[in-house]
């Protein structure tokens, strides 16, 4: 008879959090968990999925993380051999499984895809529990997919797996292609089409929350007796300090209630007294908000850091004829089509409208935009910048651009130019925009000023920008923006008025007070002035060419 398998598996507070959550098959089916660097997520994860492979026989669980060499590295190398050697022996490395010794046996999957398309290889499988190591790195259809097979039809002890017994669990950090999707779900728990609220839930976790961070200093200054898991978080019912097992009794084996450190407590001795929490506490404001402090609206990696809607979010419709203005566009069907209406009012670049839509024609979508603009405005529009991909032809019928040109044109708008489409290009102009407090952007354009601070760079080349779906909205408006820059020129009536009541202002007095005669000499000279000036910048032809016969003659 083999000897029994004493794995000794310890959980904090969080992870036992998690824990019996994914035990309530009562409970949500999607669990999140995570926030800062350093808060033992990625242990929570793999103990939880050797628990549960022990608790129920047979059945099959998933651990995925998005690149292989990450996946061995951290989850494989650096928990499971690292704290449990004997899964060592239970490694088979042709299949990247581990093969638990139970009767029947578990197993679990160690999986990754590093281009989209992989994921369609996990289609047809099914895993009683599905573990995604750092989700945000992961694109959205990518979790999508992977949560499909989060199924379990097989018996347990003879017994049906409940449904709602088989979960999903995000570890995550913020910032990654999927942020947005995640920070809708698990942080702003907003929810679409046929997603339920009861479906979902997070578990805010950080650095602080992880004891083996702290323990060495906690025993070495004396201020709790052994440094033990109680010693930090308390052994009460409270829920915020949990460490009790599941019968109600301290995990340590006390008898009598431990007080333990607030949650405040151990955010001050953890940024105080230990050297990961000094490091982390002193990083740039930028990093700190992400990487300490776990913010979801603010976090490492994001491209627009000196975003603030308050600087930059007004109230912002051109109020002149003559201020230039265009539109971009990101043409989609089953991803949303974005359109954003520009101007620019001297140095200042104003995005003052937004349209967002999906699954209408390209003709339909050209429609929806020119009901937007009003008939007036319309022939003040005089650039259209189209997403490149618009422009490819579909088979016998026309390019989306030309669908759409043609409904523009009919309407008085002009035909689509194809886009700048760089983004890396299209994020620096941008960027610059803000830089020099030269971008506006209305409030009506909700779509944009929410995606903004989701754009981050790329995980393996902070040079690019990471491509994720729910990006349309900031799509439309680089194309806008690096498509087309120069500013409008005032027309010379204007420029006359606005003389005149600089004169006015010089002297303490109103247009209106000044001499009739005043009036009208100053208008002429300005008027004048500003023709000469104005023939003087635009030049004269110079010589023009022109075609010459066999002959010589012109």
């Amino acid at each position: 008879m083999a000897p029994p398998i004493n794995l000794n598996i310890s959980l904090q507070p969080k992870q036992r959090q998690l824990l019996a959550m994914v035990e309530d098959y009562n409970g949500p089916v999607c669990l999140g968990i995570g926030g800062s660097k350093g808060s033992a997520k990625t242990h929570a994860e793999a103990a939880i999925m050797l628990l549960r492979r022990f608790r129920y026989p047979g059945t099959a669980g998933l651990m995925f993380r998005r690149k292989w060499n990450q996946l061995r590295d951290t989850v494989l190398e650096g928990v499971f051999f690292k704290q449990w050697p004997i899964t060592r022996d239970w490694w088979k490395a042709s299949e990247k499984t581990l093969i638990i010794p139970t009767t029947p046996v578990s197993r679990i999957v160690f999986g990754f895809a590093e281009h989209e398309s992989d994921i369609d290889d996990f289609q047809g499988k099914e895993f009683m529990d599905v573990i995604v190591d750092e989700a945000t790195r992961c694109s959205e259809m990518m979790l999508v997919k992977l949560n499909e097979t989060r199924r379990w039809t097989g018996r347990v002890k003879g017994k049906p797996i409940p449904d709602r017994l088989c979960k999903t669990v995000w570890g995550m950090n913020p910032g990654g292609l999927s942020h947005a999707y995640i920070r809708r779900l698990m942080y702003k728990r907003q929810y679409h089409g046929r997603e339920r609220e009861e479906d979902y839930a997070f578990i805010p976790s950080y650095a602080w929350d992880n004891i083996e961070w702290c323990r060495s200093t906690l025993v070495q200054r004396k201020m709790v007796p052994s440094g033990t898991m109680c010693d930090f978080y308390g052994c009460t019912n409270d829920r915020g300090r949990r460490v009790l097992d599941f019968g109600g009794n301290c995990v340590m084996g006390h008898t009598e209630p431990i007080k333990g450190l607030s949650d405040q407590e151990r955010f001050q001795f953890f940024i105080k007294y230990t050297q990961r929490g000094h490091e982390l506490d002193n990083l740039p404001q930028r990093l700190r908000t992400g990487w300490l402090l776990g913010n979801w609206d603010e976090f490492a990696g994001q491209f627009y850091d000196i975003w603030d809607p308050a600087v930059y979010v007004k109230r912002c419709v051109p109020d002149r004829d003559w201020h230039p203005r265009w539109l971009g566009i990101d043409w989609g069907f089953q991803h949303p089509m974005s359109c954003h209406w520009l101007a620019q009012v001297g140095p200042v670049t104003r995005i003052y409208r937004e349209t967002v839509s999906n699954h209408h024609s390209a003709r339909s979508q050209a429609q929806e935009i020119v009901d937007r603009t009003d008939k007036d405005e319309r022939k003040l529009i005089d650039a259209i910048y189209l997403s490149p991909d618009a422009f490819q032809k579909r088979s016998e019928q026309d390019s989306f651009a030309a669908q759409m040109g043609e409904i523009f044109q009919r309407n008085g708008m002009p035909y689509p130019t194809e886009a700048d489409n760089s983004r890396v290009h299209g994020a620096q102009a941008m960027y610059e925009l803000m830089k020099s407090k030269t971008l506006e952007i209305d409030p009506s354009c909700r779509q944009l000023i929410d995606v903004i601070p989701m754009i981050t760079t790329a995980e393996d080349d902070p040079e690019e920008i990471e491509k994720f779906d729910g990006d349309d909205a900031w799509d439309s408006a680089r194309y806008g923006i690096k498509s087309r820059q120069r500013p409008g020129v005032k027309p010379i009536g204007e420029k006359v008025h606005d003389k005149i009541v600089e004169f006015a202002v010089a002297r303490n007095s109103a247009v209106e007070d000044l001499d009739i005669n005043t009036i009208a000499n100053l208008h002429r000279r300005v008027s004048a002035r500003e023709r000469a000036l104005a023939g003087r910048h635009r030049g004269g032809l110079g010589r023009v060419w022109r075609p010459h016969t066999a002959g010589g003659a012109a």
